[in-house]
Order: structure tokens, then sequence, then C-alpha cells
């Protein structure tokens, strides 16, 4: 299945437009996400540096396009930890994140369908429902 994610701020005029506002993505199963978020680079807090997953930066040696976006305010940080061979390392992650134009919270809310006196007695009324959870600021 094909669902469409569109950026929650406008990415077209950071860094001359290298992340595109809406992408494509394939689900594997019928579960339709909510929000979607792009990893961009993550910080090592042990070794005090930034790592960039653009191409241009890995090509440049740098991490300008990663710190465009990281200060213009509209990336999501998530500190974990991360499991090596070795060791585990202290990490937080950067992400763009995007809402997803298929999700059932883009569908409209019924309240007029309904019988507004009496009781349903031989009958039943036929509905959908999503409980939505919420963790960090995000559903």
């Amino acid at each position: 299945m094909k669902i469409t994610a569109i950026a929650r701020e406008d990415l077209s005029n950071i860094y001359g437009g290298l992340v595109p506002n809406e992408i494509k993505l394939e689900l594997s199963g019928q579960i339709v996400p909510d929000s979607y978020g792009e990893r961009i680079g993550y910080y090592d807090v042990e070794k005090k540096s930034y790592v960039s997953y653009f191409k241009k930066d890995k090509e440049e040696g740098n991490t300008d396009c990663f710190d465009a976006y990281k200060n213009s305010g509209c990336v999501k940080e998530k500190r974990h930890e991360i499991y090596t061979e070795r060791d585990i390392k202290d990490v937080i992650d950067y992400y763009l994140m995007y809402d997803i134009k298929e999700s059932s919270k883009n569908e409209p809310t019924e309240i007029e369908d309904y019988i507004s006196r009496g009781i349903y007695i031989n009958g039943y009324h036929k509905c959908r429902y999503e409980l939505l959870f919420a963790a960090d600021g995000m559903t």
C-alpha cells in the first residue's frame, strides 16, 4: 500500500529545498500510521560530534545541510542508547516530521448520523473508532 507523507513545516526554503515537502512511502501491512519521521543525523554524546546522513555533507566532509535543518527548528530530537558490538553508545537522533495524508485522523467526524431520541432496540449502529495515544508531544 502506498501512502503520502506531508512535512509539518515548509522545507522548501531550507538549504535550497534539499528535502521535499511530500514523500511517497510503501507500507508492508494495512495499518496506516499517524506520522513519520525521516532521520537526518545524530549527535554522539561521548564523542561530542554530529553525524549527518545527507549525501552532500558526506561528499563535502561537513555538516552544513544537517545544521541548516537542525537550526531551523523543524526537527524533533530523541535521545536513546544504541548497542554496538563493543559497547553502548548514547546518541540524540534528529528527525524531520511528516503527517500521513491517508491517516484516519484526516477523515471527517460524523456527528449527525444517529437517532437523536430513543434506543436501538431491533438493530444496530455501525461505527468506526480509533484510539490515539500521546508520547513526547506526538500522537
